[in-house]
């Protein structure tokens, strides 16, 4: 029954009675009126008793109007007070209800059942109360996993560590980044790249055993928290299977890729879940360091080199401002004439307190920041400036050519173009005699970008070379398509020539690859005269290595470049 119809009857229930007074009440006046007409009308014998007909009137009179106040105060009293119970009590539940819920206890309902408007708002009260719960759960949900993948967050690893407590020490952090992964975004682009972390995203977790606890901790790191690992060796056979789940072949764009990883692993003991993550860390870019692909166990001595590393980059930083690296030379040589033809510029440290920096430490530190990036650019333009104005101040000595190292991020960078005719103008290096080297392994990385900015290079009349080939699985059809002048053989080839018949047999095979694609081999890393006679028996014309001169700024080189005959230190007979 509506609140509406329940008013209503209850105004009716309180008006019949207070009508039948009313009757009354009437009846008694209507009485009193004909008495005292026939009072006045009627012969004087009657007089009493129309007296005493018009009193009793007045007496009923008075006992219906009184009737009716008192019967309708409490006819109004009763249906009232039962109106205000059926209408208060459901409000004062909602009001508890709706109190509850502002203090956060989103399981509070009404609960009540009624048939009439209250009843409604009850249930559309519970109904928002339940939308309210279902969206905090949702909410809660979403602050501890990771949109993407559905995977605990770094929120909830970090909760979750800190729960471990007197027990943690039967625990373990392995923490797993994708090698690069970022090939994988650039190649493909960031939906198929978010494709791919999904699928390992999905691989990780059938890894994982339940006790366990698979994260992602955002881009394409995860992190997987170990029960009973047994020490590290048993972490370590975790990472084992992680790294077996991740290199399985992933579809994507109709290709088959192989992704690896590297693992950071460590005990969680006593750390905190910050420090945790530092070191586990710390373990992983270890890995990523030595060559990736592998796991790493965190040693104290990490800490103390990742320090060591932080300072030496600001070093560099300020190294790189002041213009402390400069390039010094490696003298390129003609077999059997032992004739100097050209140089190769490399990026040397000289620091003012630590003395020289050895480049594996510094240009790894390079390439892992934005710092490659000025270094590069500086070397070549003041490769260049100095190249050149040595031409200038020898012009009967036959012209030399110079070589410099374009690192992956060069290569990538839009500005490489506009910073290379810079150098040339603004040197005078005439374009013909500058290679420009890029390793195998990053025009292999994405060939197809590769060959259009070598394209973009070889436009303004310099030459290029690839360096350490051999080392990057590049294709004869690859070879072809990029607008090359120059192999260089690397060092790992050359170095067991005089030690290993293998190794003839596949330097034997790279000098009949160039010679059928129509390009000149530099042989790298030559140290032994043993090496200089097989390369020349296999038909190699041009070397460099420390057998021929080690790496110098160019005053050095001075008595060297102005010899035009090395035959001597060449070892030819």
């Amino acid at each position: 029954m509506s609140l509406t119809t329940r008013f209503r009857l209850g105004v009716a229930i309180m008006l019949l009675p207070l009508l039948n007074l009313a009757a009354l009440a009437y009846f008694s006046l209507s009485q009193i009126n004909e008495s005292a007409h026939r009072l006045v009308t009627g012969p004087r014998s009657e007089w009493d008793a129309h007296l005493a007909a018009i009193t009793a009137a007045r007496e009923e009179a008075l006992m219906a109007f009184a009737g009716v106040c008192v019967g309708g105060l409490l006819v109004a009293t009763v249906v009232g007070s039962r109106l205000a119970r059926s209408v208060l009590r459901p409000l004062m539940a909602l009001r508890a209800a709706a109190e509850k819920l502002g203090r956060g206890e989103l399981s509070s309902r009404v609960g009540a059942v009624r048939p009439d408007e209250l009843g409604q708002v009850a249930v559309a009260f519970d109904a928002m109360a339940d939308r309210l719960e279902r969206t905090q759960s949702q909410l809660a949900h979403s602050a501890d996993h990771d949109p993407l993948t559905g995977l605990p967050n770094r929120r909830l690893l970090l909760r979750r560590i800190g729960q471990l407590g007197a027990d943690s020490g039967h625990w373990a952090l392995l923490l797993v980044d994708l090698d690069d992964f970022k090939s994988v975004n650039d190649s493909f682009g960031h939906l198929v790249g978010d494709e791919v972390l999904i699928e390992m995203a999905g691989r990780l977790r059938q890894v994982v055993r339940d006790t366990d606890m698979c994260a992602r901790l955002g881009g394409d790191e995860f992190a997987v928290l170990v029960a009973d690992p047994a020490g590290s060796s048993g972490a370590l056979d975790a990472a084992h299977r992680l790294r077996e789940a991740i290199r399985r072949p992933v579809q994507v764009s109709g290709r088959s890729l192989v992704l690896d990883a590297s693992i950071g692993v460590v005990g969680v003991g006593d750390r905190d879940a910050g420090t945790l993550l530092r070191d586990a860390d710390l373990a992983m870019y270890a890995g990523k360091r030595a060559g990736g692909g592998r796991a790493e166990v965190f040693e104290p001595a990490m800490h103390q080199q990742a320090l060591e590393r932080l300072e030496l980059e600001a070093e560099l930083r300020l190294a790189v401002d002041r213009g402390e690296i400069r390039p010094w030379y490696q003298p390129v040589v003609e077999l059997g004439t032992g004739r100097l033809t050209g140089l190769e510029a490399l990026a040397r440290w000289q620091h003012p307190t630590r003395g020289l920096v050895p480049p594996d430490v510094f240009i790894p530190l390079a390439e892992s920041t934005d710092l490659i990036l000025p270094i590069g650019r500086q070397i070549l333009e003041r490769a260049c400036t100095e190249v050149a104005a040595w031409r200038r101040a020898h012009p009967t000595v036959d012209p030399l050519t110079l070589s410099v190292n374009l690192s992956a991020r060069q290569l990538g960078h839009p500005d490489l173009a506009e910073d290379l005719r810079a150098a040339l103008a603004g040197s005078g290096l005439s374009p013909a005699q500058l290679t420009l080297e890029i390793t195998e392994t990053v025009v292999m990385s994405d060939p197809g970008t590769a060959a259009h900015r070598m394209q973009a290079l070889a436009a303004q009349g310099v030459h290029l070379a690839i360096d350490d080939f051999g080392t990057g699985y590049s294709s004869l059809a690859y070879l072809q398509r990029f607008p090359l002048r120059t192999l260089k053989i690397d060092r790992s080839f050359v170095d067991p020539l005089d030690t290993d018949a293998d190794a003839v047999v596949l330097a034997g095979a790279i000098l009949q690859l160039a010679e059928t694609l129509g390009l000149r081999v530099i042989a790298e890393g030559v140290e032994r005269p043993a090496h200089v006679q097989i390369l020349e028996r296999l038909g190699c014309r041009l070397a460099q290595g420390y057998l021929f001169g080690r790496p110098a700024p160019l005053p050095d080189l001075e008595d060297l470049i102005a010899d035009v005959s090395m035959a001597g230190v060449a070892g030819s007979p």
